[in-house]
């Protein structure tokens, strides 16, 4: 009871807090579809759904933390790892918090850094699941609609991964860098819930 009352007076007293502050809400949904085939033969149907919701703090004009909250369906072909036949579909819960660094705004424009941690877990139907730890970093651009709404675009992804999955009791590892400046894009819009 005494752990009830203590959380409710800790968040009442924030309120006016969070009220103040500058808070956004952000993110992105996207669909990913293909089909592969070999004279007639189709070989892979891929399917990927994403919806990925963020949530922000503004600290001043120059610097602001999220945390950016994933879920994936994915689906396509069965796969032979070490003799043993996983899968192609599953879900993909993601789990990435971040600092922002917004550089100076030219008009409308605003431009960013993102950088920070991330954890992704996949998780297959019927094998065991393959973890994903890394860190990354991207930039991106904001227009301002409104004083309140913005959409925002990013460009690039630098960072490094490293995954496991254990596969007939024993552990399969990959440690994987990134650079890929022109292939990664994508776009989301961002809704501030306190006027600028």
């Amino acid at each position: 009871m005494n752990k009830k009352l203590l959380m409710s007076v800790l968040l009442l007293s924030a309120m006016p807090l969070m009220c103040q502050a500058q808070v956004w809400l952000g993110g992105s949904m996207s669909i990913h579809t293909n089909s592969t085939t070999l004279d007639n033969y189709k070989m892979d149907n891929r399917l990927v759904f994403n919806i990925s919701p963020e949530v922000g703090y503004v600290i001043n004009s120059h610097w602001a933390v999220a945390m950016k909250v994933g879920y994936s369906y994915l689906k396509h072909a069965d796969i032979t790892v070490m003799n043993q036949t996983l899968t192609g579909s599953g879900n993909e819960v993601s789990i990435k918090p971040f600092a922002r660094y917004i550089f100076k705004p030219l008009g409308r424009f605003r431009f960013y850094a993102d950088a920070g941690p991330s954890y992704v877990l996949l998780q297959r139907y019927s094998e065991s699941n393959l973890h994903t730890i890394g860190i990354r970093a991207n930039v991106g651009i904001l227009f301002d609609i409104s004083p309140r709404v913005s959409l925002t675009g990013y460009l690039g992804d630098l960072g490094y991964d490293h995954s496991w999955v254990k596969v007939n009791n024993r552990t399969v590892r990959d440690n994987a860098f990134r650079c890929d400046i022109i292939g990664n894009f994508g776009l989301g819009v961002v809704v501030n819930l306190k006027k600028k």
